[in-house]
């Protein structure tokens, strides 16, 4: 099994302490025993990822639930709880509580997705040094290691004044766990297979580039199929200075991985395929994996997104078996969470 790392109560408390005052649960509510594991499976009208798979309040939204005093037919209730279900957020044998019209959740577990979205949201500069500690304590990186917020906040700045960003999955907390990932590990040369239009890429290169330059890289290969996605990469980061390191493919991964000649030191996967989604993470794996310097990183993003959990099963147990990494660690910090891989 992998190491995984949660925020820890006191993180968490924080953050239920958040939802409340935005509205999203009950003033009283409290986590749940065991709040790691769990599924709710009582769903009530006011449920923050209930209207938001209703398609009537998104996650974030300020204000009260005025949406509730809308009629919700009975078949669109029965779409949005199976989509509940089906992308993991509830019990496969949870409810609708259609009579709680003016409730709100009493109980709280951290897999909740109103929960890990706002601890995605609200938590960044707490879990970034819980994550931190734990690669000091595993003796995965040096006691002294750190990465400077400064540099991170400067980069962050800069991506949001100038990248073009047509959707992006990555959260705050997300973006830091990555900037801080790839300063405390420095590498060399670094492959980023699916990156869409760099915003992915930005965060993983982003301490050698720019604002957020803390060292030297010598590669940086950022490679997405989609030509457009990767005209656009070029567009954000020519915006950006000392990025003469980094190039961009417009290419299949699989062929990219097979082309381009190591040894790699980091590698970030973030790439989807038509005939088996994120499970196309194991075969870029496999043909990078002889590349892969000893001591080298692998990071895949969407690893703990429930929707994935299938896709990514092989690949979870390929990284997770001691035979192939000498350690492997869920970081479960947000919607769709990390997986840090050690050759």
């Amino acid at each position: 099994m992998a190491l995984v790392y949660h925020a820890d109560r006191r993180i968490a408390a924080m953050v239920l302490a958040k939802l409340k005052d935005d509205g999203g649960v009950a003033p009283a509510a409290q986590l749940a025993d065991g709040f790691y594991q769990r599924l709710r499976k009582e769903v009530l009208p006011r449920d923050l990822d209930f209207l938001h798979m209703f398609g009537r309040r998104p996650i974030g939204t300020k204000g009260p639930c005025v949406e509730n005093d809308m009629p919700l037919e009975h078949e669109l209730i029965e779409i949005a709880l199976q989509r509940l279900k089906r992308n993991g957020f509830v019990a496969e044998d949870a409810y609708f509580s259609a009579e709680a019209t003016h409730q709100l959740a009493q109980e709280v577990g951290y897999r909740d997705f109103h929960f890990l979205y706002y601890l995605g949201l609200y938590a960044e500069h707490e879990i970034g040094a819980g994550v931190l500690e734990l690669l000091k304590q595993k003796g995965i990186i040096a006691s002294s290691a750190a990465y400077s917020s400064e540099a991170f906040e400067r980069l962050r700045q800069e991506v949001k004044a100038h990248f073009e960003i047509p959707d992006t999955a990555m959260s705050p907390v997300m973006e830091r766990l990555l900037y801080l990932l790839s300063s405390v590990k420095q590498p060399r040369r670094t492959i980023g297979i699916g990156i869409f239009c760099g915003n992915t890429l930005v965060w993983n290169a982003g301490a050698s580039c720019n604002g957020g330059k803390v060292y030297e890289a010598e590669n940086v290969y950022g490679i997405d199929i989609d030509a457009q996605a990767i005209c656009l990469a070029k567009q954000n980061f020519g915006r950006l200075t000392d990025v003469d390191h980094v190039e961009f493919i417009a290419e299949d991964g699989r062929l990219a991985a097979d082309r381009l000649a190591g040894p790699f030191d980091y590698i970030y996967l973030d790439a989807d395929s038509e005939v088996n989604g994120k499970g196309i993470y194991l075969e870029l794996l496999q043909r990078l994996y002889p590349k892969l310097s000893p001591g080298g990183w692998v990071v895949a993003h969407d690893t703990t997104l429930p929707a994935f959990r299938h896709q990514l099963d092989d690949y979870l147990h390929f990284v997770r078996d001691r035979r192939n990494f000498t350690e492997s660690i869920c970081l479960d910090v947000d919607i769709f969470g990390l997986e840090l891989s050690i050759k």
